[in-house]
């Protein structure tokens, strides 16, 4: 490790094993001085991420870094929380920005993170993801319900179980489990696991998922999902939110997770001619639409439903 040489191995393997950070309990434990560990800071060797926790090394720091650096600061049983787990997880929606802990009590210095959660984390709800102490997926969506609506906190939910990394009926489990009374979100989270299971799979993106929200507040009939078809290539797809009886697919074309190369263009035009060729309307849904107008898509979307049966035959289902 780069800048190593004024400690002992045994921190050094400490360090190695943990994203390149050590306590300063630790090197104290090991025999290391205060004085050689400032000396090591005018150096360079290391540098102070929060207090007491140090990095080897003069390499930019990450976030998963300083949210590592952040849990041995704030404590044995501190965790990665809200936010800064969803972040962690992946889950749509969620970008790396300041630092959620939940801790048991509350730190001394609480200013040096974005939020501290005062609370102890049970061990059914505690993962390692990544290398740094985190709550799981099902308790991170709870955490979220308390503070974001439903069709927020079922983006995140979506991905998650579009990914695997969580099962509906252990959402539901540990939802039951931890769902005390006067708990925030209880009601969001419970909301957002019935469209799940009302739409009984998983949607492809968040603009699914957005589009989805927005036909079910319009009060519109709600879509198949992700519905199969053989095209006349032989080739089958899917189409991201269908009317078969109405022979209307909506595709929702998001920009990070469709074309972005010619050949994926060439594919997805493809793909709409061939939806075209078997008698299905095709009507695209993209980000700036829904974030722009939402009310004329779902215009769009009645009106599209309110064509005559006359003039557009629908396909049977596979």
């Amino acid at each position: 490790m780069s800048g190593a040489g004024r400690f002992p191995r045994e921190l050094v393997d400490i360090a190695g094993g943990r994203l390149g950070l050590f306590t300063g309990a630790e090197a104290r434990s090991l025999g290391l001085r205060s004085s050689t560990l400032a000396r090591a800071k005018r150096a360079g060797e290391c540098a102070r991420v929060f207090p007491g926790v140090y990095r080897v090394g003069t390499a930019a720091q990450t976030f998963r870094q300083r949210l590592l650096a952040a849990c041995l600061w704030g404590g044995g049983d501190a965790v990665a929380s809200h936010r800064s787990a969803a972040v962690l997880y992946g889950l749509d929606g969620f970008e790396a920005a300041g630092i959620e802990l939940t801790v048991p009590g509350k730190p001394r210095r609480p200013g040096l993170v974005s939020r501290v959660h005062p609370g102890r984390v049970r061990d059914e709800d505690r993962r390692v993801e990544q290398g740094v102490p985190v709550t799981s997926v099902a308790r991170t969506l709870l955490d979220l319900a308390g503070e974001l609506e439903v069709p927020v906190l079922a983006e995140a939910l979506d991905s998650a179980w579009r990914r695997r990394l969580v099962r509906l009926d252990f959402v539901e489990h540990r939802l039951e489990k931890l769902a005390v009374k006067g708990r925030r979100g209880v009601c969001v989270l419970r909301r957002a696991l019935s469209d799940c299971r009302t739409r009984g799979r998983p949607l492809g993106s968040p603009l699914e998922v957005r589009t989805w929200y927005l036909i079910r507040a319009a009060g519109l009939p709600l879509p198949m999902c992700g519905m199969g078809f053989e095209p006349l290539d032989g080739q089958p797809g899917e189409i991201d939110l269908a009317y078969p009886e109405h022979s209307l697919a909506i595709e929702c074309d998001g920009f990070a997770y469709h074309a972005l190369t010619r050949d994926q263009f060439e594919a997805t035009e493809r793909r709409a001619a061939q939806l075209a060729a078997l008698g299905w309307r095709v009507m695209r849904v993209t980000h700036r639409m829904l974030a722009q107008e939402p009310q004329n898509v779902a215009e769009r979307i009645r009106v599209a439903l309110a064509i005559s049966r006359v003039c557009w035959h629908p396909m049977p289902e596979n």
